[in-house]
């Protein structure tokens, strides 16, 4: 009966020196990338894109910042993805970039299939040079 006491003391003494020495509970040093205007479409020739503008609203920095934009049809199935980094590439807290997306779409065949309504977007970074 004893160990199991002294067990169930030592599991939870180990998370709760867990719970509080690990960053991932500090949110006070992370980034946090948020869309602030778009994404807009841009259409035109032979190509449309989709632009905007992002900010680090975190207290970390945040590197390689990309930006995701799915197009659906109206069944909400992927007709094509697209990505490309934000044209600061790494952000500061408190930094804002411009970005944008091009889709190739000489036949058309894209936008016929799309549905704009259903367009939607992730963004993505790292958090330090090793990620």
């Amino acid at each position: 009966m004893k160990k199991a006491s002294r067990l169930k003391i030592f599991t939870a003494s180990a998370l709760f020196l867990l719970f509080f020495s690990c960053d991932i509970f500090n949110p006070e040093k992370y980034a946090d990338v948020i869309m602030i205007d778009g994404p807009r479409y841009e259409g035109g020739g032979d190509t449309f894109s989709y632009a905007g503008t992002v900010r680090n609203i975190g207290k970390g920095k945040a590197l390689f910042v990309r930006v995701y934009i799915d197009l659906r049809n109206p069944d909400d199935i992927l007709v094509a993805q697209g990505y490309h980094l934000v044209d600061k590439t790494d952000l500061e807290p408190g930094e804002s970039s411009l970005w944008r997306v091009t889709f190739a779409d000489e036949d058309l065949e894209i936008r016929g299939l799309m549905d704009e309504s259903k367009t939607s977007y992730d963004i993505t970074w790292s958090e330090s040079e090793d990620d």
